[in-house]
């Protein structure tokens, strides 16, 4: 939370080779960026080959629109990726720059203070609803049905979830 109300502009980058989690999480996010009066900047390196992502390619550019290497107000928020390099040919581009990261996968053991990671929340997308909450209140129609996206592809559209899955099914029931 610190870390965007830090910032006035922010680079969102998911992992190359998305799933819907990926783009779900990055397009909530960068629709709350937007509703904060802060300017988001979706990246990825792509490719879009998942029918379910295909017609959100358009959204995502695959390099920074201007050099924010000198711009102090610009940070970047990696989701859904476990470490820079999963971002492709994104992480020359960012590698210099402030980055949070908001991940779910056990294999990311970073401890920065800026990164979010819980390797029990079955995506990143319930990650990112808890910070648009926790700073907002509410999530937004428009943010929901991305969330909603990006929780229904990773849990298997809730095939993959268990008895121990009761707050996915709250963080659900508020969207």
């Amino acid at each position: 939370i610190d870390f965007i109300n830090k910032y006035s502009t922010f680079v969102i980058v998911g992992h190359k080779e998305p799933d819907g989690d990926c783009i779900g999480s990055s397009l909530a996010l960068s629709l709350f960026i937007k509703r904060i009066g802060k300017v988001p900047i979706l990246l990825s390196a792509g490719p879009f080959k998942r029918t379910e992502i295909s017609q959100y390619a358009p959204l995502f550019g695959n390099a920074l629109p201007y050099d924010v290497k000198n711009d102090e107000n610009v940070g970047v928020i990696i989701v859904d990726c476990s470490s820079i390099d999963r971002t492709g040919s994104i992480e020359e581009q960012i590698k210099d720059l402030p980055i949070a990261i908001i991940d779910h996968h056990a294999t990311n053991t970073s401890s920065s203070p800026s990164f979010f990671i819980v390797p029990e929340a079955p995506a990143a997308a319930i990650l990112v609803q808890d910070v648009i909450e926790c700073i907002a209140k509410e999530v937004t129609k428009e943010e929901a049905y991305f969330l909603l996206f990006g929780i229904s592809t990773d849990t298997g559209f809730f095939r993959h979830l268990d008895e121990k899955s009761e707050e996915t099914f709250l963080h659900v029931s508020r969207l």
